[in-house]
């Protein structure tokens, strides 16, 4: 099983709680993914996304990422 976590951090906030979701993964593969980088997951079982609120919703790069 593979499990992807996937963060898109402003001020390093997100990006500390993703690396602490990833390090308690303890089986199967996994990968930690800046959504910066607009990273491929369609070959992951389980995705766990962060990223930052504005305006009450996501930026405009996790939108699109996530269509």
């Amino acid at each position: 099983m593979k499990f992807v976590v996937a963060y898109r951090s402003l001020t390093g906030c997100t990006k500390k709680l993703a690396e602490a979701i990833y390090e308690s993964i303890d089986e199967g593969e996994k990968e930690l993914l800046d959504i910066k980088e607009r990273p491929d997951i369609s070959d992951a079982d389980i995705v766990a996304l962060g990223y930052y609120v504005i305006q009450g919703g996501p930026d405009d790069l996790v939108k699109d990422w996530i269509r």
